[in-house]
């Protein structure tokens, strides 16, 4: 009997289960490659992976060329950059690609979590209920069409739970390492690991289970050689870091109040966390004894103070703790069986993203945006500067750079300017060089609307 629920109907509750999971289903088709049109880091993190297996390049050119202490892969995601660079070289480098590569992390994650909560709740029902919580968020669908490392790192933190929850604590901490190989936030998996630890091997929490802390030792001195041989190059540079971070803030606050766009948007998840917390924190207390959920939300919680990173979209690696917390709740609160969870969430979501595809559906000339760019014959050693975007038209430029940090070159350019189109970034304004002779040489208007020109930038004198 799973905690806190009475014998319900399982051919009703199965019944809403394959109707939940054809909505997800329906959502992730729809939207795959239309979630965003104009995201920044497609174009970041994939010229990253680009120029790394086609060059051998760490450094971050198209973005940051002027600030040569930015770390690019230099110190992080070399194994991101093989397994992802090593497909996309295969199937080619295209939105697309990247986006279906992400998916299939993503759902290899949610493979995993399906796997720990059958584990840690031994009810298939909810461990189901948890994957539809997990694909029904906005922050993993995003993530799963996104050219971030994000779902990359998921699929590893999850994999290293999983193991950790079958006690192959050698390679739960090796994978885990992995992660943090990719990124610096990976390391966020040791919270659930600690927290697995915290509520069903006491010993090994309070370090007393020396077999198995020789074998998590053993999977993070292995961790460490990997990170070693990736990046042993730049070990004397590791100050560096220090030079590019951002201002100390904090993700899970910048999460639920800092976003730019409808900041509000996630204030009902936080209502629904904090009401959940709330519930299961009076029953531990009643039970003395507490749960795992509540454990890795609280580790979680407690680490990204720590980390002190003000990046929304590390709360990914936060939701699937707080998710269990509201599913044991509800679980526990006797509200007609959990799937009113589900009810809840899938209506509290799904004005989103049919928002998402009612402004994104119809934009269907990207192909014909790109085939514009690729078809302008620009000299092999051009330099190019445009929207972060045109780079999957221009890929094989070497010396395309982003207008998010412009810097005019003393030579001849080349200048992309959107004019209100679909794939131009919203915040990014307009450039004038100064000293330069422009002449638009291609123009087209796009059906979606807005119109693009390619100028000739040349000095005056």
């Amino acid at each position: 009997m799973e905690p806190g629920r009475k014998k319900t109907d399982w051919l009703k509750e199965r019944w809403f289960y394959c109707f939940a999971a054809a909505v997800a289903a329906i959502v992730y088709l729809l939207l795959f490659d239309r979630y965003l049109l104009n995201d920044i880091d497609d174009t970041w993190t994939t010229a990253w992976v680009y120029y790394f297996i086609h060059d051998g390049q760490t450094k971050d050119l198209v973005f940051m060329e002027q600030v040569p202490e930015y770390w690019g892969v230099r110190f992080f995601s070399h194994l991101f950059c093989w397994i992802y660079g090593g497909f996309l070289s295969l199937i080619g480098f295209t939105r697309a690609n990247v986006h279906l590569l992400s998916n299939f992390f993503m759902f290899a994650g949610f493979g995993c979590w399906y796997w720990i909560g059958k584990r840690i709740w031994k009810s298939k029902e909810m461990a189901f209920e948890l994957v539809l919580l997990l694909a029904m968020s906005t922050l993993f669908l995003g993530a799963a069409n996104k050219g971030r490392s994000d779902a990359f790192i998921f699929f590893l933190q999850s994999a290293s739970l999983l193991l950790f929850t079958g006690q192959y604590y050698f390679s739960s901490v090796l994978v885990l390492c992995l992660a943090v190989e990719t990124h610096p936030i990976g390391i966020m998996g040791g919270c659930y690991l600690a927290a697995y630890a915290a509520s069903y091997d006491r010993e090994l929490f309070r370090l007393k289970n020396w077999k198995a802390l020789l074998r998590i030792a053993a999977g993070g001195f292995a961790g460490f050689g990997f990170y070693l041989l990736m990046h042993h190059s730049e070990l004397f540079n590791i100050s560096d870091l220090s030079q590019v971070l951002d201002a100390p803030s904090n993700f899970l606050y910048m999460h639920f109040f800092g976003r730019g766009h409808f900041p509000w948007r996630y204030w009902p998840d936080l209502f629904l966390f904090a009401a959940a917390a709330i519930w299961i924190v009076h029953s531990c207390l009643r039970d003395k004894k507490l749960s795992f959920p509540l454990n890795a939300s609280v580790f979680l919680l407690l680490a990204s103070f720590l980390i002190r990173r003000g990046n929304f979209h590390y709360a990914l690696f936060c939701y699937p703790a707080f998710l269990m917390l509201a599913e044991e709740a509800f679980g526990k609160l006797n509200v007609k069986k959990i799937p009113l969870l589900l009810l809840f969430w899938i209506g509290l979501q799904l004005p989103q993203f049919c928002f998402l595809y009612y402004k994104n559906a119809s934009c269907r000339d990207y192909d014909v945006y790109l085939n514009f760019l690729s078809d302008a014959g620009f000299p092999s050693d051009s330099i190019i500067y445009g929207q972060p975007a045109d780079w999957f038209g221009l890929q094989k430029y070497r010396k395309f750079r982003s207008l998010t940090h412009f810097h005019p070159p003393k030579s001849k350019f080349y200048l992309i300017e959107h004019h209100e189109t679909r794939y131009q970034q919203p915040d990014l304004k307009p450039v004038a060089p100064e000293g330069f002779r422009l002449t638009v040489i291609r123009s087209i208007r796009l059906p979606s609307g807005g119109e693009i020109c390619i100028k000739e930038a040349v000095p005056s004198r």
